[in-house]
């Protein structure tokens, strides 16, 4: 049994993670309105600075099998008006 890795995911997982993203938008029902493309997610999670989001994924062995995407949004809560 392959060991569980966690890591951050490289510009070269794209063509393995964007089958698993698939997989989760036809789980979630929402896979006639998934628009990800490879080209997406190499310009706006690994070329630009800062990047749009970020992402982990879990590897078994050489096989990706799990990942998680995060971003950052600015809040305005609890600021006050100006």
């Amino acid at each position: 049994m392959a060991t569980l890795a966690v890591r951050k995911a490289l510009e070269a997982d794209i063509p393995n993670l964007l089958p698993l993203m698939r997989e989760l938008a036809k789980f979630e029902k929402y896979a006639e309105d998934f628009a990800v493309t490879e080209a997406v997610l190499r310009e706006q999670g690994f070329r630009r600075s800062p990047p749009d989001f970020h992402c982990l994924v879990a590897e078994e062995g050489s096989e990706l099998v799990g990942f998680l995407v995060y971003y950052f949004v600015q809040s305005l809560i609890g600021r006050g008006r100006t």
